[in-house]
């Protein structure tokens, strides 16, 4: 496989685990305005990873000498929330 097409493939994951990273902070701040701390918690942790999943994919494209796109792949997508009463 050639460079650019690597470059390609990579800022399409970059894409991916982005959108990934804001549906789960989403969730989280959702979650802990209404009370879910525990579960709130276990959101920010799982989007972290997700970004520790970015930095590895970005530290390949810069070493392929190409550049990362942040942009992500799709919008957050918004659930309706029952509020807690």
């Amino acid at each position: 496989m050639d460079r650019t097409k690597s470059i390609e493939l990579l800022n399409r994951a970059v894409a991916d685990e982005l959108a990934a990273v804001h549906q789960y902070m989403y969730f989280h701040f959702h979650l802990d305005d209404q009370g879910f701390g525990p579960l709130a918690i276990l959101f920010k942790r799982t989007a972290i990873e997700e970004m520790m999943h970015i930095e590895r994919l970005a530290e390949r494209i810069l070493f392929l000498k190409g550049e990362v796109a942040l942009v992500p792949s799709v919008g957050v997508e918004r659930s309706p929330i029952p509020r807690r009463c």
